[in-house]
């Protein structure tokens, strides 16, 4: 795992409404000029509650799951009336309605547009960009399962191709050879029995884990600290990036598209990477690395965390983690893997949580 760059810039939050003759579509009735994408409804949405604050991002996540995605909301939030919204309190529609902005969400159906079709002023060559929501099917089984899940995500690649069978190989920026080394067996041992492996992009254990899966032929799956509109960070693995979006693979991030990294971004991608897999592996880490707070989470999501041998043997955190339930210390790759198959092949039908 990474810390964040020492100059990260602070981000002041999603774009202010705009003024209607900033945008190019001028002033619109959203009723009679409905988003080509209703996720711009969806953004607009959350975009407004995070000017407002409170708990108001929670209430429109949760309508979003009542009512099974984006889709859902063009009818009752552009069209005449409530019609189909039952499960949704009245109050809590009025209350969409009034925050939500036909200039916005012009707005986020343009720059959705635009993120489909290029890559431009990231650094990484690819595919174009898509959004998903809370309640979408496309959304990620595993993600989908935990309370502190984010209500969106922004993907580079088919995140939607990636099921459930995916695993987080994560450790220190500066890993021993010998740390190198297990990093590497395991990514190929996990992407040879089709597992997605699945890390942050930083340099050290995380590269090493990417590179591995992709050179035994599996797609991987890198998930950022920071916008998928932003330049890569760290730029020095901006060429793996590109490797990971040609092999299938993709890039996710749970943030504004122009949001960059900062001291609060990684923690909040750890919990992201916990929540989309079924385990974590730390394969090298000391007392303050970043891969603690995952470790952590996927303890509280009721994920497995693997622990190598090696590493409790070496280090006290470990050692003492290792006590805790849901820890399954591994001397054989092979172990990993049957724990995995057995847990995927166990799993009951995924139940999405009620935000609250």
């Amino acid at each position: 795992m990474t810390d964040p760059p020492p100059n990260a810039g602070r981000w002041a939050g999603p774009p202010a409404r705009r003024p209607v003759s900033a945008h190019p579509l001028g002033s619109v009735r959203l009723v009679h000029h409905p988003p080509e994408d209703a996720h711009a409804v969806a953004l607009a949405l959350f975009e407004a509650a995070d000017r407002v604050g409170g708990s108001l991002r929670s209430r429109v996540a949760a309508v979003l799951e009542r009512l099974g995605g984006a889709d859902a909301l063009m009818d009752p939030l552009l069209g005449p009336g409530p019609s189909g919204l039952e499960p949704v309190p009245a109050g809590t529609l009025t209350l969409l309605r009034s925050v939500l902005s036909p200039e916005a969400v012009a707005w986020w159906d343009d720059r959705l547009r635009r993120l489909r079709t290029r890559s431009a002023g990231t650094g990484v060559p690819g595919g174009g960009t898509t959004v998903v929501t809370v309640g979408d099917r496309a959304y990620p089984a595993n993600l989908g399962q935990v309370a502190d899940r984010p209500p969106f995500l922004f993907s580079r690649g088919p995140l939607v191709a990636m099921g459930r069978r995916l695993v987080a190989v994560i450790g220190t920026r500066e890993p021993s050879r010998a740390g190198v080394a297990r990093a590497r067996l395991l990514a190929t041992a996990l992407a040879e029995a089709n597992v997605v492996v699945v890390s942050g992009l930083a340099v050290g254990i995380d590269a090493t884990a990417h590179r591995a899966a992709l050179a035994a032929g599996g797609p991987t799956l890198a998930v950022l600290g920071h916008g998928v509109g932003r330049p890569l960070y760290p730029s020095a693995n901006r060429r793996l990036s590109g490797a990971i979006l040609a092999s299938g693979g993709a890039l996710v991030s749970q943030f504004w598209p122009d949001q960059p990294p900062d001291l609060k971004s990684f923690p909040a991608r750890n919990v992201t990477m916990s929540g989309l897999c079924v385990g974590t592996v730390v394969v090298e880490a000391g007392e303050r690395s970043g891969a603690r707070q995952q470790a952590r989470r996927c303890l509280r999501h009721e994920r497995i965390l693997f622990l190598p041998r090696r590493l409790v043997e070496t280090e006290p955190w470990a050692r003492r983690t290792a006590e805790l339930a849901g820890v399954e210390v591994f001397d054989a790759d092979d172990q990993v893997l049957a724990r995995i198959d057995a847990t995927v092949a166990g799993a009951p039908r995924p139940a999405q949580l009620a935000f609250g």
